[in-house]
């Protein structure tokens, strides 16, 4: 019921006419309007976020809730946590995210094999749900930066370590623990 009423929730605020911000109004209006949803998603009983059931939720953060920049216009969700936290997710409407699940999954288990044999391959996985072959969630990871936009700021991926892990004397003028997480998460510097 909770997807259902999501998905009909993301399809009116994409089918309204208007400029991406109108549409960002009419995203926030309907998440507190539990009146046109026949649910209070800014505020509902505890339950398990469909990403990634070991996170409890319980709303969400209306003010955060967005439409991303692309032709889809993929909503981005923070979901309020029973422990106080935030979770981060984008909600994908009109794209097939089966196939990326399925990647992801594969990722996350040779990752995990790996481990077992002491080869950490510095990998953070992001979690994906198809919740049909039409919706379905993304985690969002916090805190990375695009790579277009660290070579827009930094002109190289070199720069951008040596300017936020330097360390006078090592290989490169970086901290090699850095470099190490690097190069082991298929980077080249």
């Amino acid at each position: 019921m909770f997807i259902e009423r999501l998905v009909s929730m993301v399809k009116a605020v994409t089918r309204e006419s208007g400029n991406r911000k109108k549409k960002i109004e009419r995203l926030r209006a309907l998440l507190q309007d539990p009146e046109v949803t026949k649910i209070n998603f800014a505020s509902f009983d505890d339950l398990p976020l469909p990403l990634d059931p070991n996170a409890k939720v319980n709303g969400i953060c209306v003010e955060k809730a967005t439409l991303l920049k692309s032709a889809l216009m993929p909503c981005r969700l923070t979901f309020k946590t029973s422990t106080g936290g935030e979770y981060v997710t984008m909600f994908k409407h009109g794209d097939d995210l089966r196939q990326d699940q399925l990647i992801l999954q594969i990722i996350t288990l040779m990752d995990k094999l790996l481990q077992t044999e002491n080869l950490d391959l510095k990998l953070t996985p992001y979690k994906v749900l198809a919740t049909s072959s039409k919706h379905g969630f993304v985690q969002m990871i916090e805190e990375c930066l695009p790579l277009a936009e660290l070579l827009a700021t930094d002109g190289t991926i070199h720069n951008f370590l040596k300017k936020h892990a330097p360390m006078e004397g090592a290989a490169y003028g970086i901290s090699p623990e850095v470099i190490d997480n690097y190069i082991k998460s298929c980077g080249r510097v």
